[in-house]
């Protein structure tokens, strides 16, 4: 993965936003395998972050989406710091009678230290409550920001991939919803920018940030999934973007 991202930058430049999905570690069908021991799985991670870090170009942007087993290992990285520590939330969780189901997922927004990140408030903008619940008529005399509008809260609900979803790719077992790749390309870059996803899988963030006019490469080490990707970003190059604006 170190030596893939640093080519990556070699060959088309620093990306401004780079979107992991790393292996969990928790023994899922990938075809390059995901279960490694306890120190391995610590090297696999600090190799690729900093490699990560080493390519983000100034000012970028790296976010870590990840469950809760794993999501200390991102907080104190050396180098990185936290601006948002995002709750993507959903309602389709696995049932269980051990425990409350789980029903969410970790989304880290880091950056480089001593950096201030790209962050487009404007492109992310929703319908306060204070507006669409309430009609208090003070948040529509405001002057910093649109009237009646904000950026959304750090808990977003959006539904999971499920099996009969529209947007799902067979033979990939873990995949991003699009509308949340959308809000982090639309908050955390511009069109023109890189966007790069070092562990690509069923090409979900390629194919979003390709079609909100970025320039999106993907690093995706098994054959067959990379085909996968490659097949399914071409299909849909000319679907339309789900927009952030839809409640969330």
């Amino acid at each position: 993965c170190r030596y893939d991202m640093g080519r990556l930058v070699l060959e088309v430049g620093k990306p401004a936003l780079i979107i992991a999905d790393p292996p969990y570690n928790i023994g899922e069908p990938y075809e390059t395998g995901d279960e490694k021991s306890p120190l391995e799985y610590s090297q696999f991670t600090h190799e690729w972050m900093w490699a990560a870090q080493r390519a983000l170009s100034e000012n970028g942007s790296l976010w870590v989406i990840v469950p809760d087993a794993i999501v200390g290992r991102f907080l104190n990285f050396q180098g990185m710091k936290v601006i948002n520590w995002v709750i993507w939330h959903y309602r389709f969780g696995q049932h269980t009678k051990s425990r409350f189901i789980p029903s969410k997922v970790h989304c880290l927004w880091l950056c480089r230290e001593n950096e201030t990140p790209c962050f487009n408030y404007d492109a992310v903008m929703e319908m306060s409550d204070r507006a669409s619940r309430y009609n208090d008529a003070r948040t529509f005399i405001k002057k910093d920001t649109p009237a009646g509008m904000r950026p959304p809260f750090d808990v977003w609900e959006i539904p999971r991939v499920t099996g009969n979803s529209r947007e799902r790719v067979k033979g990939c077992p873990n995949q991003l919803p699009e509308r949340l790749v959308n809000r982090i390309v639309a908050a955390c870059s511009k069109p023109g920018d890189i966007v790069v996803d070092p562990f690509a899988g069923s090409g979900t963030v390629v194919s979003v940030a390709s079609r909100m006019s970025r320039k999106a490469f993907g690093i995706e080490l098994g054959i067959k999934t990379a085909q996968i990707a490659r097949d399914r970003i071409e299909r849909d190059k000319e679907l339309p973007i789900v927009l952030t604006s839809e409640a969330c």
